[in-house]
């Protein structure tokens, strides 16, 4: 599903590609984390700035359009970015999911709602606040990247 915003207030997660965009498409169904947390409702989805060391080689976008979907941007190709949002429904430490991890808490994870643009933004660790009106790529012509944010210099 796609959505024009975040609900606010709502914590985000930053989670590196391709997981983010995994998450997002509805393939995977749980984030491994090393920590638990009590909040349980919805949780913006934020695409941190690199690729997870351990990146399995999936083309989200290929997959998603193999599968029917056209989805509004690229969903393996956005990093420092928020993707949209899921509802965080429960943490427990033996999910069936083949993604589910052993001796790690599963975040699982139901409804990803795709911004119709992905805004980009610095990430942090752990649950975090983000800005209510983060600035878009348009307003930032010209950008460097010494902010963090995934837009190219124009």
């Amino acid at each position: 599903m796609r959505s024009s915003a975040i609900p606010a207030p709502c914590p985000a997660l930053t989670i590196r590609q391709p997981y983010a965009g995994l998450i997002m498409a509805s393939v995977k169904p749980v984030e491994n984390r090393s920590w638990s947390t009590a909040y349980r409702g919805p949780l913006a989805l934020h695409a941190g700035m690199q690729r997870h060391r351990d990146d399995p080689g999936v083309n989200v976008t290929a997959t998603m359009r193999v599968q029917g979907h056209d989805e509004p941007f690229a969903l393996d190709d956005v990093y420092g970015a928020l993707m949209g949002w899921v509802t965080l429904i429960d943490v427990v430490t033996d999910h069936p999911s083949p993604w589910a991890q052993e001796s790690m808490f599963h975040w699982v994870l139901a409804d990803p709602q795709m911004l119709d643009e992905a805004l980009p933004m610095r990430g942090r660790q752990g649950l975090w606040r983000y800005q209510a009106a983060p600035q878009r790529r348009s307003e930032r012509a010209g950008c460097t990247r010494s902010c963090g944010c995934s837009a190219r210099a124009r």
